[in-house]
């Protein structure tokens, strides 16, 4: 039945009361009038709105509200934006371990337990853990004193002799740096092995260090750790020069952007004035004192916390970025998703817009892979935890 211009407006009207007045009692209301145009059209419709033909219903416009919106949207179906890449870097640090391995560092240290418990055995055991654990996160490097077999041009006491070897600082160099750490003569591995030698040439250790660190990146900081267990210096020194190549070894370190912190195991060393001077000029700081397993492992772990936390921090390249079209995601070969702004487990700003954080699970699986890697793209908003929507 097709219906006049005047009678469609009165049709529409008493379908629009009688409608309403059904939602009240009945909650419902079925079309069963065909109005319009032509039969079947669905119309167009008063007031000038345009139904899809055959529809008999209402459209909603894009980000309106009333749906799940497509990734990153706020609600209904929203326009498909675009997404560059975004450069950026992630500074490691690079840090060399100067390990003294001298005599007296096969001395019982308090509180290891049962087994070895050496000071030289602690050491061992609690840095195996930490490179282990984060050699993907920080570039560690590896140089020993005094050097268990004879001295180059027969000097009597040296840093690293002709079989010692050394590491320079590198991603990956766990089992490297073991190998040395635990080294014995005659090229045998044992936990707790020393050196028959109780010298500690610590200058010439400071002074090799700056040579460690020429085929490193540096991109990032620049760290000695250094560990010893008394008075730095060699029976050969001069006495009335004490200290004095320390100093001068460290001060060329930190003028060459390196600094350098100590970890004093036993009284001798917390006591020793030339590591006291070394730590403050090195890196204005006192020495780190140890005396039992639990404070070595709580100095190690300390040292490495601010090179763990530089590992997760994102320098995006400069740029006029908005911060709510930023995103992020994590991916190898196994996988690649797009991980939340989330101060928990996901990403958040440091700062500033171009500097970002990950945090929680993010941040460890980063620093535990030696695959996966970030991307950093800019144009869409992020996805969010809430909506799900995390591929």
């Amino acid at each position: 039945m097709r219906l006049d211009a005047e009678h469609d407006k009165r049709w529409r009207h008493a379908l629009f009361l009688a409608c309403a007045a059904t939602v009240v009692t009945a909650g419902a209301c079925t079309k069963s009038w065909v109005l319009g145009p032509e039969p079947g059209a669905g119309g167009a419709g008063a007031g000038g709105m345009a139904l899809p033909s055959g529809s008999g219903g209402f459209t909603f416009p894009g980000g309106s509200g009333g749906f799940t919106a497509d990734h990153g949207g706020t609600g209904g179906h929203t326009p498909t934006c675009t997404t560059m890449s975004v450069g950026f870097d992630i500074p490691k640090t690079n840090m060399a371990l100067l390990v003294g391995r001298d005599t007296s560092m096969s001395m019982r240290l308090g509180g290891g337990g049962s087994g070895d418990s050496s000071r030289m055995a602690a050491v061992q055991s609690q840095l195996k853990s930490l490179i282990t654990t984060n050699q993907y996160a920080i570039n560690f490097g590896y140089l020993g004193f005094p050097s268990l077999v004879a001295c180059p041009n027969g000097m009597a006491c040296c840093a690293n002799g002709t079989e010692d070897g050394y590491a320079p600082p590198q991603g990956g160099a766990a089992l490297s740096i073991m190998n040395m750490l635990t080294s014995c003569l005659p090229g045998t591995s044992m936990p707790g092995c020393t050196s028959l030698n109780d010298a500690r040439p610590v200058a010439q250790a400071l002074q090799a260090a700056d040579g460690i660190f020429s085929s490193s990146s540096k991109n990032g900081d620049r760290v000695v750790l250094l560990i010893a267990d008394g008075a730095p210096g060699c029976a050969t020194d001069d006495p009335s020069t004490k200290c004095a190549a320390e100093k001068q070894a460290v001060a060329t370190l930190y003028n060459d952007g390196i600094r350098t912190y100590v970890i004093a195991i036993g009284d001798d060393a917390q006591n020793d004035s030339c590591l006291q001077q070394i730590a403050g000029a090195g890196s204005s700081t006192m020495p780190t004192a140890v005396s039992d397993t639990a404070s070595l492992m709580t100095a190690l772990t300390r040292a490495m916390a601010l090179a763990l936390s530089a590992a997760c921090t994102v320098e995006l390249t400069p740029g006029n970025y908005d911060p709510d079209l930023l995103s992020v995601r994590l991916g190898d070969h196994d996988q690649d998703h797009e991980i939340p702004p989330d101060s928990h487990d996901g990403w958040t700003f440091a700062g500033s817009f171009t500097r970002i954080k990950l945090n929680g699970a993010s941040c460890m699986k980063l620093q535990t892979s030696p695959t996966l890697k970030v991307s950093v793209n800019y144009g869409c908003p992020p996805c969010s935890a809430q909506l799900n929507n995390c591929d």
